[in-house]
């Protein structure tokens, strides 16, 4: 995945110009990190991208427990690719569809759904209630496509100032802490309140 922004836009933005090529991998570093930092804050992703997720057949709600949501913070979501159900692959349709076995409710809008339909298989070759999906822990997996087409310039700034603070402390001091993976981190209490008020206007409420 791609930085929120971009290394040109991080030097038209920095206070001091002129920063030379040799900068580039230090400041691509300190952009990656921003990044991972500004979606870790807000629990949302920006940008456009393919994503894949295992969800609690246990977790499903509605009157049938025929609902799963997909996470609140990849909208919107713009296409799904598959789902399956204990590894056996379904059928996904948006809108009512009688041959579907998963209505898929919510695309490029807020949060989206996916409604059961149907009898529903289990591992064991049993069948559970018409409608429900299947009771069991990460045992629904979901490719789709989520996120915004284009990154909100706020955020863009936002990331241009947490990258500019890692850049300036020497690529680690001011980093308090690293997420698995290493891109992840954490810039305390060194943003400006303008842009902890951005991070905290997109912030998914769980």
């Amino acid at each position: 995945m791609p930085p929120l922004v971009d290394i040109g836009f991080l030097k038209e933005w920095a206070p001091n110009r002129g920063l030379d090529s040799a900068k580039d991998p230090v400041l691509n570093a300190c952009l990656d990190a921003a990044s991972a930092y500004v979606e870790s804050e807000t629990s949302r992703v920006f940008q456009s991208d393919a994503r894949a997720v295992k969800l609690d057949g246990n977790a499903a709600d509605g009157r049938f427990l025929d609902v799963l949501r997909l996470p609140s913070g990849h909208r919107p979501v713009t296409a799904i690719g598959s789902v399956t159900e204990n590894g056996i692959v379904l059928v996904a349709a948006e809108g009512y569809t009688a041959t579907a076995d998963v209505i898929i409710d919510g695309l490029n809008a807020g949060a989206c759904r996916l409604i059961r339909r149907g009898a529903t298989q289990g591992l064991d070759q049993s069948y559970y209630r018409v409608g429900a999906w299947a009771p069991g822990v990460q045992n629904i997996a979901v490719s789709y496509t989520a996120g915004p087409a284009t990154v909100p310039s706020d955020i863009q700034i936002v990331a241009c100032e947490a990258a500019w603070l890692a850049f300036r402390a020497g690529h680690h001091v001011g980093l308090s802490s690293k997420a698995a993976g290493g891109r992840a981190a954490t810039f305390t209490g060194q943003l400006s309140e303008w842009a902890k008020q951005v991070l905290a206007r997109y912030r998914v409420v769980a």
